[in-house]
């Protein structure tokens, strides 16, 4: 839900190219493609969602990085003021988070996930607070 509230700020751009076009695609269908990393159509072959989320988290902390880079992009495309007005914070947070994502393709340890997850969730929920109560 959010990915879509703040694509509401594409409309800050006043001429459209398809290039601009095509990455707002390929940033959604990146989301997707996070998605269906996280639910199987089957389960036969792996004794529990861990198993097979270990068995793909590659592939799903790859995408969820590019997501993160992605981000950037999307800020920048909706104009340097629109990027600015996020302040420093914002590139840190996502270079953050992106290494933080890199790391955790070769991290076995649960615990580590676990960690991810939850400074990833937290670190989402305090930007939506502080940044995306109104839309301007």
């Amino acid at each position: 839900m959010h990915f879509w509230w703040f694509e509401f700020g594409l409309q800050r751009i006043e001429v459209w190219t398809f290039e601009v076009y095509l990455f707002v695609i390929f940033y959604a269908a990146l989301f997707f493609f996070v998605c269906t990393l996280l639910f199987p159509d089957q389960m036969d072959e792996y004794a529990g969602f861990a198993e097979y989320f270990h068995s793909r988290q590659k592939w799903f902390y790859g995408l969820l990085g590019a997501l993160f880079l992605a981000d950037l992009i999307d800020t920048a495309i909706k104009g340097s003021e629109h990027f600015a007005s996020f302040g420093i914070t914002y590139p840190i947070r996502q270079g953050i988070l992106f290494v933080l994502s890199m790391i955790a393709m070769a991290v076995t340890d649960r615990r580590y996930h676990a960690a991810f997850v939850v400074v990833a969730i937290a670190a989402e929920v305090f930007w939506i607070v502080s940044q995306f109560q109104l839309l301007e």
